[in-house]
């Protein structure tokens, strides 16, 4: 069976930090690659060094191109930093979906695990051939959403609404 793992482009396959889903990702794709099927994990090319593609522990890790957005000195302005973080980081995703959905036309998998919502729904939403092969797991603990636990801001609630509508 051929199996398509998609990271988040956040941070890097094998990680080199503390990164929970990314070891997840690897870990479960080492796993199923014992089991006998072809494992291919898509993650962000971080630098022009990165390889396109390359092997680790029997996976096929392959990195694609995707713009990453940068706003310079404004980013430094303190009321405008976490705002501009957030953005960031959905342009971020929305440009590496768009990689990701170039490289899945162009490749044929049987399954295509996802762990992030604001990547996964469009998938979804616009391609009737990714969405039929489509798994997505949520690392998203509601928990931490629920006001009577924390308040939350407005960034986590569109991502608790993103993910339920994922779901």
């Amino acid at each position: 069976m051929n199996i398509c793992e998609i990271t988040s482009g956040y941070r890097r396959i094998p990680p080199e930090q503390i990164a929970p889903i990314e070891t997840y990702i690897l870990n479960i794709s080492r796993q199923m690659s014992l089991s006998g099927h072809n494992v291919t994990i898509i993650d962000r090319r971080y630098s022009k060094a990165d390889q396109s593609q390359e092997r680790l522990d029997g996976v096929t890790i392959t990195r694609l191109d995707a713009w990453k957005y940068h706003f310079g000195l404004l980013a430094r302005i303190r009321p405008l930093a976490r705002f501009l973080s957030r953005v960031q980081f959905a342009l971020d995703e929305v440009s590496f979906t768009l990689a990701i959905r170039r490289y899945l036309s162009q490749n044929r998998f049987d399954i295509i695990h996802i762990h992030s919502p604001v990547m996964g729904l469009p998938l979804a939403l616009f391609s009737s051939r990714i969405r039929k092969k489509l798994v997505y797991t949520s690392h998203i603990n509601i928990m931490l959403y629920d006001p009577s636990v924390l308040k939350s801001s407005l960034w986590e609630r569109a991502h608790t609404v993103l993910n339920y509508a994922f779901m």
